[in-house]
């Protein structure tokens, strides 16, 4: 599973909060956010970033704020999740709620944390 920033209607993906005026998880977003400028953005990159950004979390620490942060993203349109197939991305066109739950899914369906490449079919 990888999840592409939303696209602007230029095909940018930017985002329009400033790091050095967000709350801590919003400079989380917008680093992800950034790193989603040239790349898909997998799970596993985010429960990454998460676990950087905070070493003292546990592993289910870091996993919880990660589904955190991206319930954040989701929820405010700035990313959609979907599988990448051979003709390009395909969202899962689910609603907010949906997509929250299919990671879920799909994360409890590994017996140990994503790495890059792994978290679905894509």
């Amino acid at each position: 599973m990888v999840i592409p920033t939303r696209r602007g209607d230029e095909g940018d993906r930017s985002c329009h909060r400033t790091a050095h005026s967000a709350p801590a998880g919003h400079t989380l977003i917008n680093e992800l956010l950034l790193r989603g400028v040239d790349d898909w953005l997998q799970v596993a990159e985010v429960f990454f970033v998460v676990g950087a950004a905070s070493p003292a979390l546990t592993g289910q620490e870091q996993r919880e704020r990660t589904l955190e942060i991206l319930t954040e993203m989701v929820g405010g349109g700035l990313l959609e999740a979907g599988d990448v197939a051979e003709n390009g991305f395909v969202p899962w066109g689910l609603s907010p709620d949906a997509t929250l739950h299919r990671i879920v899914e799909l994360w409890d369906g590994l017996d140990h944390m994503p790495g890059l490449g792994q978290g679905g079919s894509g």
